[in-house]
């Protein structure tokens, strides 16, 4: 089974570069900060509408600047 996780490291340094705390992207997203929290913590996965916000509202032109695509049989990558 193939999921997408966020990048967190990538994701932390797009929110410094554009001094966006956490708060402020949960509300850009329109999601609360405690689901923004298991995001972050990668207790949870995004769904593809949520990744498409996320691109936007971090104007972030790569997807994989912000997401790494999992599969259960071969391990980790980035695409």
């Amino acid at each position: 089974m193939t999921k997408v996780h966020l990048n967190v490291k990538n994701l932390r340094h797009c929110l410094d570069v554009n001094c966006m705390p956490n708060k402020a992207l949960a509300e850009g997203l329109g999601i609360s900060a405690s689901y923004l929290s298991q995001l972050l913590n990668q207790r949870r996965t995004p769904s593809p509408m949520l990744r498409k916000k996320l691109m936007e509202v971090l104007k972030c032109e790569q997807f994989d600047e912000l997401f790494v695509i999992s599969d259960a049989t071969q391990g980790e990558k980035t695409v």
